[in-house]
């Protein structure tokens, strides 16, 4: 009478058999950046700079701004950017303000972080999305043209005046920073 429970049953357990190694994590190869930080050559976790990163971002685009400006500030904008990108890649500060023995010279960290940012962009385009979906989800699907989009009388200015526009920032990664000499 349970006949066809024991073979369904059967059938269930070698269904839900793990993998072989199904409790290792062995990834194919690392994603990493790697860097010279003056003395060594560094394998930092791209998620771990990035997060630094936007969490210096917007002081890192102002000090950039004001940097390479006319400003009476500039020089203090330039200390300022030199040291925040120093903490961000853990570089060791230069030795009495120029020595750069032990360290990157502060071309170098503003290359350093042209180059991350650089990295990151192409992480970005190259992503393949699936690999971090759970089974069953499907990829996100774009908007349909024109339906539910907001249209620019609908969405107002923020403001009080009619015609104002809020000006968004620009990213930090959304352009390189100039050769600071």
């Amino acid at each position: 009478m349970f006949g066809w429970f024991k073979k369904n049953s059967k059938k269930d357990v070698q269904q839900q058999t793990p993998p072989e190694n199904y409790d290792l994590y062995e990834p194919k190869e690392k994603e990493v950046f790697r860097f010279y930080n003056g003395e060594k050559m560094v394998r930092a976790d791209p998620l771990v700079l990035y997060k630094r990163l936007m969490d210096k971002g917007p002081e890192l685009h102002i000090d950039l701004k004001v940097s390479v400006s006319a400003s009476k500030d500039a020089e203090v904008a330039h200390k300022a950017l030199d040291r925040k990108i120093r903490e961000v890649f853990n570089l060791s500060p230069l030795v009495d303000g120029i020595d750069a023995t032990n360290t990157l010279t502060e071309t170098q960290t503003v290359e350093l972080l042209t180059a991350f940012i650089t990295y990151c962009g192409f992480q970005k385009k190259n992503m393949n999305t699936s690999a971090i979906l759970p089974a069953g989800t499907s990829h996100p699907t774009p908007p349909s043209s024109g339906e539910n989009q907001p249209t620019e009388s609908s969405l107002g200015s923020g403001s009080a005046e009619e015609g104002n526009s809020i000006e968004e920032p620009i990213p930090l990664a959304s352009e390189p920073p100039s050769p600071l000499v």
